[in-house]
């Protein structure tokens, strides 16, 4: 089985979409990375009327249903999301470079496009396909940064920072955080960040065996 199929099995509604390109690239781009502009394709999905999207290296501590209601989710301009820097701080590094600890949640205007609540629409995505002026070293969030910049004519709405942890530490785990984002496999998270996505992983590879053993 396919992993379409096996997502479609297990509830998914998996749609197909088609690369996108014709976007300005890094001089030195990875290989992994040289298609992310298709994550443009979530803004024409207009059958919808808001998307919550997860990169994958998002780790759900608890439900996220309460960001459909919350402050900010109206969504003036179709993209919300919570900040992870400072522009002032950003650095081009392949490196997970976190912010000064002084900088507070409502300075950081840099959104992270591994998070986003937003409202499809067509005139939205192909705004955003027209957009130029960017640094491209991080390609589609750079164009969305660019396009949705506080400065700009339709800035993102920052949503409560509690639902997402761009940079997790282990005091996230008491403070209320929704989730945690992080490729805690080679991130320079704390031990105990760590042991929690292990036993999250383990949780999930003790369900497919089991759901293999049916």
């Amino acid at each position: 089985m396919d992993t379409e199929d096996l997502l479609k099995k297990e509830g998914a509604v998996v749609h197909r979409v088609e690369l996108l390109d014709g976007f300005d690239l890094p001089d030195e781009v990875n290989g992994h990375w040289k298609d992310q502009y298709t994550k443009l394709n979530i803004f024409n999905l207009t059958t919808y009327d808001e998307i919550l999207y997860l990169d994958n290296d998002v780790l759900l501590l608890k439900s996220l249903e309460d960001i459909w209601n919350s402050e900010g989710s109206d969504l003036p301009h179709g993209i919300g999301g919570v900040g992870e820097n400072s522009k002032i701080y950003l650095q081009n590094s392949d490196l997970r470079i976190p912010p000064p600890e002084r900088l507070k949640a409502q300075d950081k205007d840099y959104l992270n496009a591994g998070f986003m609540l937003i409202r499809p629409e067509e005139r939205l995505f192909e705004s955003l396909r027209a957009t130029k002026g960017y640094d491209t070293f991080y390609m589609e969030q750079a164009l969305i940064n660019q396009y949705a910049s506080w400065e700009g004519n339709h800035p993102w709405t920052p949503l409560n920072h509690l639902f997402v942890s761009h940079f997790p530490k282990t005091s996230d785990t008491q403070e209320g955080y929704h989730s945690l984002h992080a490729k805690m496999w080679k991130d320079p998270v704390t031990p105990a960040v760590k042991r929690i996505w292990e036993e999250a992983v383990g949780r999930m590879e003790e369900y497919w065996r089991w759901h293999d053993e049916e």
